[in-house]
């Protein structure tokens, strides 16, 4: 048997009448996170922007050493394997230092941007 379209907005709308208790519960609910989540964002929102960064400066600098240990134990010297790994090494170094002078560079504009994204909460 085919369902035609208003069968289907019927069911829909009998469904959100079987559910108006849990609708008229969620709504008050969301409301409350949303401004818990404005406060959050108002009173941390600069630290957790930092802290981001710094997690990617350092995630980049550990991926470096890791490569680089991981290569000094598995390896021998001459072994083209190890020396493709001290490239990668050195390739997140770098990466991880192009980051942090960015970060140093537009220090003025990251600021301007946390306080904008502050006052938007």
């Amino acid at each position: 048997m085919k369902s035609t379209v208003g069968d289907t907005v019927g069911e829909w709308v009998f469904s959100i009448a079987k559910a108006w208790q849990v609708i008229c519960v969620s709504i008050p609910v969301a409301v409350i996170i949303g401004y818990i989540y404005l406060f959050v964002i108002r009173a941390i929102g600069g630290f957790i922007i930092w802290m981001s960064f710094a997690v990617i400066v350092l995630s980049l600098a550990a991926c470096g050493l890791y490569a680089w240990f991981y290569l000094q134990e598995k390896y021998p010297v001459g072994n083209k394997f190890r020396d493709y790994m001290q490239y990668v090494a050195y390739v997140f170094w770098s990466l991880s230092f192009i980051v942090l002078c960015a970060m140093c560079c537009c220090y003025s504009a990251i600021r301007l941007g946390i306080a904008v994204f502050k006052t938007t909460a």
